[in-house]
């Protein structure tokens, strides 16, 4: 298997957990945000699945995180969210028979020079190698989605939200012990 394959299946695995959360939470609670400075689990879902919106932008090849759309219907309903993570899947799951091929992938990006001045930044990458951060950027945007689930009762599975790295290292441990 390939990188790109490894990485694709461990983003599937993720996102399957994510249409499983999706499924088993009531409406009022996606939404919900304990105040205004707080986000609902419904923000964090926006904000992961613009993420693989641009990574599914590859064929292009730029990918560009930093322009992405806010307060979408997604952040609104719960349902719209999951049609929108199987949609999601549905195209990495394309992806492991028909890899998309960008001759030169190119990740785009805005950043703040120590003058306070906000330039634009372009450097290579490559398919695997953006795999890979929607994939440790989806587990940490899981564990805030965990956090916010738990506060309100909802029984989170313990795994959501935690890196294949320490999942594995607990694994081992266990077994040691």
């Amino acid at each position: 298997m390939t990188a790109e394959g490894g990485l694709l299946r461990e983003n599937l695995t993720l996102l399957n957990q994510l249409s499983q959360i999706l499924r088993g939470i009531e409406d009022h609670l996606y939404v919900k945000a304990e105040d205004a400075l707080t986000s609902s689990a419904a923000k964090h879902v926006r904000h992961l699945l613009n993420h693989y919106d641009a990574l599914i932008k590859i064929n292009s090849g730029v990918v560009d995180y930093e322009t992405r759309e806010r307060g979408t219907e997604i952040e609104r309903d719960r349902h719209i969210a999951l049609a929108a993570c199987e949609r999601v899947m549905a195209t990495l799951e394309g992806w492991l028979n028909d890899l998309p091929v960008a001759k030169e992938l190119r990740v785009e990006r805005l950043i703040r020079f120590s003058d306070g001045h906000i330039g634009s930044a372009s450097y290579a990458s490559s398919l695997a190698r953006e795999l890979d951060f929607v994939h440790q950027h989806t587990v940490h945007h899981f564990a805030l989605i965990a956090d916010i689930l738990r506060r309100d009762g909802i029984a989170v599975p313990a795994e959501f939200g935690m890196s294949p790295a320490t999942l594995r290292f607990q694994a081992a441990n266990a077994n040691a012990v």
